[in-house]
């Protein structure tokens, strides 16, 4: 028997997608309660298709796939079920495609981001077997044993596809880490933020992070020992936290510079998959990190002052001890303004970012 052993990039990746996709479960649930199931997945139905042909097209030019087969429905579809951390058994047989997935990092999500797994393959059916029909009889998050998708000509009947012979089984695809992070990353991602767009668009910005608040401040406190586990994290120490909490933050794709002070550390992010996203998320991340900290070390804050999702050209985190300023200048009190006066005296925003933000806190 051969035991297989994660690297650490492959550990922290997988740490920061099981975060993205709690971040997608709980805004499923959180829009699904307010609005209703059925009256959610009519609303992202159009996205989630959307969605579902983006993948697709990036399938067909990373695999060189031309033409349209049936065939490349089920190597797309291993690929997205490889990608997403899916126990998924993908077979062709000679009257069309079944596929049953047995575990889904989404199981737990309601109707309105699990609905992606009839979606996706009827736009995977698009690109590669127009003219086949997608169903998808029972799903995880019902309570069903499993989540099954046929995909057929009409008129076929469906249990013949489910107790026909297999003729093809396609292998998972051959992608290392580093790419395989940049995928599941972005689709995961992808489905958490036309979520929360969603969301933001038919109830609005206050009721929306009313309602997600508390779920993602429990979300970092879920996960707060597995991040201290992975980044052997000193959690009495500042410095080992925000060493920690760097390193951490990059996992999430995101590049940038991490600085050091007397008594602070900030992270400044130059690039990130997010950026293009409404200004929510960053405060939902913070939301995440504020009950990180709480269970971690409640003395210790991390906060998010420029936003690359409010036109910032960088996003800036300030880690510090509770009650503690900048230590390149001890005498500055906490007054916004002041504290905004600094940074762009230093360098760390341009003029019109400030005058930005001078505006906004002014309001």
């Amino acid at each position: 028997m051969t035991t297989q052993f994660k690297s650490n990039y492959e550990l922290r990746s997988q740490l920061a997608f099981d975060i993205l996709a709690e971040f997608g479960i709980a805004t499923s649930h959180a829009i699904v309660d307010i609005m209703g199931d059925e009256q959610v997945e009519a609303l992202v139905k159009t996205e989630m298709h959307h969605a579902g042909l983006a993948m697709a097209l990036n399938i067909k030019n990373r695999m060189g796939l031309e033409g349209q087969d049936l065939l490349y429905v089920s190597y797309a579809a291993n690929w997205a079920n490889s990608i997403m951390g899916m126990d998924q058994k993908v077979e062709m047989t000679g009257i069309g495609l079944r596929g049953v997935v047995k575990s889904c990092p989404l199981s737990r999500a309601s109707g309105a981001l699990c609905c992606h797994i009839l979606y996706c393959p009827q736009a995977f059916h698009e690109i590669f077997a127009p003219g086949f029909i997608v169903l998808n009889p029972k799903r995880l998050s019902r309570g069903d044993d499993a989540c099954l998708i046929i995909c057929t000509k009409e008129g076929v009947d469906p249990d013949q596809v489910l107790s026909a012979p297999c003729i093809s089984e396609p292998l998972p695809p051959p992608l290392d880490p580093e790419e395989r992070a940049q995928w599941n990353h972005s689709y995961m991602g992808s489905m958490w933020t036309l979520l929360l767009k969603s969301m933001l668009d038919e109830i609005g910005t206050e009721m929306t992070m009313n309602a997600l608040r508390p779920k993602f401040n429990e979300i970092g406190r879920e996960f707060a020992n597995r991040f201290i586990e992975e980044y052997r994290i000193d959690f009495e120490n500042l410095g080992s936290v925000a060493d920690g909490l760097s390193s951490f933050h990059s996992s999430f794709l995101k590049k940038g510079r991490f600085k050091r002070s007397s008594d602070s550390f900030s992270i400044v992010t130059e690039e990130c998959p997010f950026s293009g996203e409404p200004s929510e998320v960053c405060q939902l991340f913070q939301y995440f990190y504020d009950g990180l900290l709480e269970k971690m070390n409640p003395d210790f804050s991390m906060q998010c002052s420029g936003m690359m999702t409010k036109g910032d050209k960088t996003c800036h985190w300030l880690i510090r001890k509770k009650g503690k300023t900048d230590g390149k200048d001890d005498a500055v009190p906490e007054d916004p303004i002041k504290v905004l006066k600094l940074r762009y005296a230093r360098g760390e925003i341009t003029r019109e970012e400030y005058q930005r933000m001078k505006e906004e806190l002014l309001e």
